[in-house]
């Protein structure tokens, strides 16, 4: 069954409701599972599928498949000082502010899937637990958008994502009850758009900050994997909940009410 995505997307941002069109449940809808303990994780050779998952560890994925068995490498600059430039920029400038977080960033090699991942270590310098975007991430993100949008080549997408993860850090820091992986993941999809609305509203409109491209990935990234324990949405759940963080922030200014507002709006 083919899916005419932009219509999709287009159709939510004027209306945000809409039900799955596999199953007829509600965008938000995500199905009671008996909740799991860190130490029932499927971590070691676990392979990642669309989206993110909790290790053991505390680390948190996101992107395509890719076998994440052991701690990926990580990198202090991605080779490229364009890239590194202004991406560094916009971590430490806007999201460490707007989040009210501290989280080391830096880069690892995701060769075997395009992934990012958040985790409360500190990998590699002594701030708030670290954020990492991987190489082939990125690079595929570039690929993905380039020549779609006068203001963009990706790059929103891969800060989109970057929110993603600092939704994960502010998890860590403000504390979520145990949950299983999906609410986490469209709870952090929330905060992502909440943190795009913000910076829209920074940079005076949406002419500037291109949350179209952000939508479609984050449409992009969900699955109807129903029975995979790391399942984290569908691809209308995924666009439900980060179209309502971009909502939200017409009323919403600080990251605490924020991310209660995406609890309360996923019930969690």
């Amino acid at each position: 069954m083919q899916i005419d995505r932009r219509g999709l997307i287009l159709s939510l941002i004027s209306g945000f409701s809409i039900a799955c069109q596999f199953c007829g449940q509600a965008a938000v809808a995500f199905p009671k599972r008996e909740r799991r303990h860190s130490s029932d994780s499927d971590i070691g050779g676990a392979s990642l599928t669309e989206g993110c998952a909790s290790t053991e560890d505390g680390v948190v994925f996101f992107g395509a498949a890719g076998d994440n068995s052991n701690r990926p490498g990580v990198f202090a600059s991605s080779g490229n000082p364009f890239w590194d430039h202004a991406l560094g920029q916009e971590v430490n400038r806007s999201l460490k502010p707007i989040f009210g977080l501290n989280p080391d960033f830096c880069y690892f090699d995701d060769s075997t899937g395009g992934n990012a991942f958040a985790t409360p270590e500190r990998l590699i310098g002594n701030g708030q637990g670290t954020v990492a975007l991987g190489m082939r991430l990125f690079n595929e993100l570039i690929g993905k958008f380039l020549g779609s949008s006068s203001i963009s080549i990706g790059d929103h997408a891969a800060v989109a994502v970057l929110a993603h993860e600092f939704g994960h850090v502010a998890q860590f820091n403000i504390g979520l009850p145990e949950l299983p992986v999906q609410p986490r993941e469209l709870h952090a999809d929330y905060l992502s758009g909440w943190y795009m609305a913000t910076r829209a509203r920074q940079l005076m409109g949406f002419q500037q900050v291109n949350v179209m491209e952000a939508a479609q990935e984050m449409f992009d990234i969900g699955s109807f994997d129903f029975t995979n324990p790391s399942w984290h949405g569908t691809p209308q759940q995924r666009l439900v909940c980060f179209l309502s963080g971009v909502r939200s922030e017409l009323m919403i200014k600080d990251v605490q009410s924020a991310f209660d507002s995406g609890r309360k709006f996923l019930g969690i």
